[in-house]
């Protein structure tokens, strides 16, 4: 007896937010993300699969993490949030506007594992440059797993509200080329023809 794909497809014992398509790999691929089939899609509320160049350009393709080293300030501290156990962070409007930071050293020193019940967590924040980061990224790899995952986060691009004319981050020129290659008018264009949110 030939199986139907439902039948084929692997149960789940717990319920997951997502729509089927995506688990059994049905996403329509696009070659476009800023062509016609992308926004009928889109203003459908279908889910697929594009290229991003159609809007955010190539640029930023190169931002790994040896190009923001060479170009990042070097005594620059950032925001780096750190997981609560569980592999993944949990984001908070405290810990963004930086009202849980923490003394890494201290917390090192008592321990990475955390308990089951911390997965739950609102994540804390502490502040480091990018190269501290990187150094306590590689700490992480080396302790197989028993430190905190740390997540840089960087600001980039903001505004406090829609008459401003926007903020942009403690970046260097280069970087600050790369952000403004992105299709910043047809993302507009977008949003006012309520294609995008």
């Amino acid at each position: 007896k030939r199986q139907s794909k439902a039948e084929e497809a692997p149960s789940l014992s717990t319920s997951i937010r997502c729509p089927a398509e995506l688990l059994r790999g049905s996403v329509p691929r696009l070659d476009r993300l800023d062509g016609a089939r992308a926004q009928e899609m889109l203003c459908d509320g279908n889910a697929f699969v594009a290229p991003m160049e159609g809007l955010l350009g190539t640029n930023l393709l190169k931002w790994d993490f040896q190009y923001l080293k060479r170009h990042l300030p070097s005594e620059k501290k950032y925001g780096v949030l750190l997981d609560e156990g569980s592999g993944k962070i949990v984001m908070s409007h405290s810990a963004r506007n930086g009202e849980r930071q923490v003394d890494l050293a201290k917390v090192n020193s008592k321990g990475g594992q955390q308990t089951a019940d911390a997965s739950f967590g609102t994540s804390d924040q502490t502040r480091m440059t990018f190269e501290e980061f990187l150094d306590e990224a590689e700490r992480y790899k080396k302790s197989g797993g028993k430190a905190k995952l740390p997540y840089f986060g960087i600001h980039l691009l903001w505004r406090f509200k829609p008459s401003d004319n926007g903020f942009v981050g403690d970046i260097d020129d280069e970087m600050q080329s790369d952000l403004w290659s992105i299709k910043f008018d047809l993302i507009k264009e977008w949003q006012e023809e309520n294609i995008l949110p």
